[in-house]
Order: C-alpha cells, then structure tokens, then sequence
C-alpha cells in the first residue's frame, strides 16, 4: 500500500494485528500504554469527514473488536480514541488502553499514571520481541 507514507510510518507490514474491508489494526510501534494500537483507513483521506458511509459502518465493528480484546487481555479501566492528525494527514486513530492499576504482561510491569496527567503519556522503552509478544496477543483474541 502506498499513498502519503503512513503504512511504512506504521510498519503495518509487520505490526498488522488484523485487516478489515476499509481499516487496518496495528500494533503502536511506540507504546505508551499497553496495548496501545492504531487504527488507520486503507484509502487515503486527508479529513474524518471524508469517509464513506461503508467505513464508518466498519469502524464500529474495528473499536468492538480492539475494545473487547483489550479488556479480555489486560482488563483496561478506559479507553483513549486519539484522531490528532498533527503530523500525519490521514484518518487514523490512536487507541490507548488506560489502566487505574499496573500490570504485568512480556516481562515488563506497565505503569500508566491516568490519574495525574491523563493526556500526556510517554512511550514505553520495549524490545522488538516485547512489540511482537504484544501483537500477537491481541490478534489472538480476534
């Protein structure tokens, strides 16, 4: 797929959790909480307001499905739907997972600190194996 950069920014060739008809799930290469992921449309489109109506009907199904894996993987507390697009100029989500309590998943104890600064989160310093061990947990839940 080629259109603006945004699938090589992504690495949806090796981070790619699941493909729908009109989005693509991947794995967030930065963690910042976790679980973190993308959620990016297939067409390029510069503006939400661009979709059709086929894709927005599908993303109700991608945020069930990356919601209901997340909470059956790591119990999350809330959830986070980030559509920026400071940088990056077409449609894409970042899903953060939020979490009230740490927890434990590749070796790692994960803190998200959502009750000081809700918004601001930092990456998380993973391996590659790590990113790998958490994209194929939650593809495994699909």
């Amino acid at each position: 797929m080629t259109c603006c950069g945004i699938f090589e920014k992504f690495r949806a060739d090796d981070l790619l959790i699941k493909e729908y008809q009109h989005w693509l799930l991947l794995a967030r290469m930065r963690q910042r909480t976790l679980g973190s992921c993308v959620v990016v449309t297939k067409e390029h489109h510069p503006r939400f307001s661009d979709l059709s109506q086929e894709e927005m009907g599908e993303l109700e199904q991608v945020a069930k499905d990356v919601e209901g894996a997340l909470k059956k993987l790591w119990q999350f507390d809330n959830m986070n739907w980030m559509m920026l697009m400071m940088k990056d100029k077409h449609v894409h989500f970042h899903v953060y997972p939020r979490y009230d309590t740490d927890r434990e998943f590749a070796g790692m104890n994960w803190k998200d600190g959502v009750k000081s600064h809700a918004h601001v989160l930092d990456a998380v310093d993973i391996t590659e194996a790590q990113l790998q061990q958490i994209r194929n947990a939650i593809a495994e839940m699909l």
